[in-house]
């Protein structure tokens, strides 16, 4: 049964539980009283015994509602006792003393976030630490460490996850609670928890009586973490490891054994390879679809380093799951190092057509994944008679989205291309195009990030084979930029239009990802990309012909790729330049469109797919 869709009152009561750590708490009030532009809140305050002149100081407010427990009874009980001293028919908003309020509207946001659903109950908010570093967009529980983990936690804030969504949990410094959801619920936390794991099992507790706890990404306030830890001296492992266990005894089915459907997923999570990037936002995404996920490493015997990302981390330690189907992605000549286990075959080619070897393969699997339309047509064409399902890449469109911050180094108009330098990406017809297109009054850049794992590639050496004209507009070179994989956003978004006159690609995530971001690309209109790229969103390439595909990698012989017209991408790339408004508008569109791949949908579109694997 859904709650109700309109709010009991107009009255929010918010909730400030303190023990010691006066000057937090201090800042806390002020800046609630002096920054909430909300007109209906009343405020009460539960001291759970504080020493340090918190109590003399609370006493001299007299815009709250003081509760003094004299003893410290722990957070979940203090929380408990401020809620039931709250208006009866009042929404509640926990706020920890440690909480900066820096938004005016941060009730106005919590609360319609908290009413854009009737079964949303529970709403928590981005947080950010005082040096700017983020602390939380959402939190789960870690599935072998079994304990709490903060999505995005010390990552420097470039605007990513602004949107608001629904989560596993939020933490308990910043809580809107619907009173509705609090009727239904029997109360707040469960005093059984001193101290930590209540807030995660409230949203447990929630979700089992059908109440969806979300993340307002609209709202960011300022969290100094930990203030009753840092000010107190107490026994942390003690409380916290009592609350662990209590919280496993309680929950570790649900996090565990009532995953399903699961699978095996056999691929590389940290080689230099495009399936490592496709890997970890898969498994990541089928967790929290709640798919069980089991790894292994399928191009080696060898063990893989952690990748630090707690989530991944933890599952690789899981124990099987009997009879789970086993998906092999990457390149299907390496499907045999399964012993014969593979269900699903999952992989793409850039080219117009597979080996033999492939086609053997992916005719001994139950059916075979490829992300685009093209490589369906491919497959098909080449022999594979099993069933072929596209199963479309996606991009973190928490991460890649048109207001993150840009890493912006020049005034002029900026393209960008991102890829691994080698004959696939044509370096050499991008670098030759600009170079004779725009001379060095032209008020733009050519910016290139790429990498190069081959040693016996020399770049310098490629490049001035090709004999570029000295004096035209600047080129600027990155080779394997040490960028962390979440501020690859803030790359796409320093440029004006993202340039990528590839021979062939599988799918084509830089092009995704740098549409997602709100910048158009310039791009050939052949292969993988065809599946979400066109002249709606950006600037196709004529193919000039399908070529004989020369190269170092063994799977192309035999097969063809597009060469890319040079004159008409010197065309492309002088029209953007003179026609900012088109490019602005092609921009939004792309952005709109890209939100159609994100992660999620790929995930889902996984998990049915098991679904009718495993019924």
């Amino acid at each position: 049964m859904a709650l109700p869709a309109e709010p009991l009152s107009s009255q929010v009561s918010i909730v400030v539980v303190t023990w010691n750590a006066l000057e937090y708490t201090r800042t806390c009030l002020e800046s609630i009283f002096s920054r909430t532009a909300y007109p209906e809140f009343d405020v009460v305050v539960v001291d759970n015994g504080s020493t340090d002149g918190t109590l003399e100081y609370l006493r001299s407010l007299e815009r709250i509602t003081l509760i003094e427990n004299g003893e410290n009874l722990g957070f979940a009980r203090g929380a408990n006792i401020g809620v039931a001293h709250a208006k009866p028919d009042a929404d509640i908003a926990l706020v920890n003393n440690d909480i900066r309020i820096t938004d005016p509207d941060w009730i106005g946001k919590l609360r319609r976030v908290a009413y854009s659903e009737p079964d949303i109950g529970i709403v928590g908010c981005r947080l950010t630490f005082p040096d700017g570093k983020l602390n939380h967009t959402g939190a789960y529980i870690r599935p072998y460490e079994l304990f709490g983990e903060n999505e995005s936690g010390l990552e420097d804030d470039i605007g990513q996850c602004t949107s608001n969504r629904e989560v596993e949990a939020v933490i308990g410094a910043v809580l809107y609670l619907k009173r509705a959801a609090l009727d239904r619920l029997g109360g707040c936390f469960d005093e059984s928890y001193f101290s930590y794991f209540e807030d995660t099992d409230l949203c447990y507790r929630a979700k089992e009586l059908g109440i969806k706890t979300y993340y307002c990404g609209e709202l960011t306030l300022e969290h100094s973490g930990s203030a009753s830890l840092k000010e107190n001296r107490y026994d942390f492992d003690e409380i916290f490891e009592s609350s662990k266990k209590l919280f496993v005894d309680r929950w570790k089915k649900r996090i565990i054994d009532d995953r399903k459907p699961a699978v095996v997923w056999a691929s590389t999570i940290h080689l230099p390879v495009g399936y490592a990037q496709v890997t970890r936002n898969i498994i990541r995404n089928l967790w929290k679809e709640n798919v069980y996920v089991n790894y292994e490493h399928l191009y080696s015997d060898h063990p893989e380093p952690n990748t630090g990302d707690p989530l991944i981390d933890d599952i690789r330690r899981l124990p099987k799951r009997e009879g789970a189907p086993l998906v092999a992605s990457g390149p299907a000549d390496l499907w045999q190092r399964t012993g014969g286990r593979t269900r699903v075959g999952y992989t793409m080619l850039e080219v117009d057509g597979i080996p033999k070897d492939w086609v053997d393969a992916a005719n001994r699997c139950a059916e075979v994944w490829v992300p685009s339309q093209f490589n369906v047509e491919t497959f098909s064409e080449s022999g594979v008679k099993r069933p072929i399902f596209k199963i479309p890449l996606g991009v973190d469109t928490d991460y890649f989205h048109p207001d993150i911050l840009p890493y912006r180094r020049f005034s002029r108009f900026t393209f960008l291309s991102v890829f691994e330098w080698g004959e696939r990406k044509a370096p050499e017809i991008l670098l030759t195009a600009f170079n004779e297109e725009f001379s060095a009054s032209d008020d733009v850049v050519l910016v290139i990030a790429c990498t190069n794992r081959d040693p016996a590639v020399s770049i310098r050496a490629s490049i001035e084979k090709l004999r570029l004209k000295r004096k035209r507009a600047p080129i600027v070179l990155y080779v394997n930029p040490q960028l962390e994989g979440y501020q690859m956003g803030s790359l796409y978004r320093s440029a004006d239009v993202f340039v990528l006159p590839t021979k062939g690609e599988g799918f084509g995530l830089p092009i995704l990802e740098a549409m997602a971001c709100g910048v158009p690309p310039i791009a050939t209109d052949w292969s993988g990309q065809k599946e979400f790229f066109d002249s709606e969103v950006g600037y196709p390439i004529w193919p000039r012909r399908l070529e004989p595909a020369v190269a170092k990698c063994p799977y192309y012989e035999g097969f063809r790729w597009a060469l890319p017209d040079i004159d008409h991408l010197r065309a492309l790339m002088r029209h953007v330049v003179s026609n900012p408004d088109e490019l602005k508008r092609k921009g939004q569109l792309a952005a709109e469109r890209a939100r159609r791949y994100d992660w999620r949908v790929t995930a889902r579109l996984i998990k049915e797919r098991l679904e009718a694997l495993t019924t």
